[in-house]
């Protein structure tokens, strides 16, 4: 497992080497990164396309990709974040459903 997610960073790196990173791209980087315990510079990455991925992807939350960060406190904080900002849009949406 080592090796595949230390090719899987050395391939994202390479490939996107002197361009912007893709939400895709960085959520694989993040899980690889992760898997090679290298948590700070996952969570750099993985916060950027979090609320992206599994917002537009409402089964994400259930991939099995995520195990690797599931335990950590700040993958519960984040999908706590994520959770109030779906609460808050859905709130939001009602009232401008309201008022018109």
């Amino acid at each position: 497992m080592r090796e595949k997610a230390e090719r899987l960073v050395s391939t994202i790196h390479q490939t996107q080497a002197g361009t912007e990173i893709g939400h895709w791209e960085a959520f694989y980087l993040a899980e690889g990164k992760r898997l090679l315990g290298q948590k700070d510079e996952a969570y750099n990455l993985f916060r950027s396309v979090f609320s992206p991925v599994i917002r537009h992807l409402p089964l994400m939350d259930q991939d099995p990709l995520l195990d690797v960060f599931r335990e950590d406190p700040q993958f519960r904080r984040l999908s706590a974040e994520l959770r109030f900002e779906i609460e808050r849009t859905k709130v939001r949406i009602q009232q401008l459903e309201k008022s018109h």
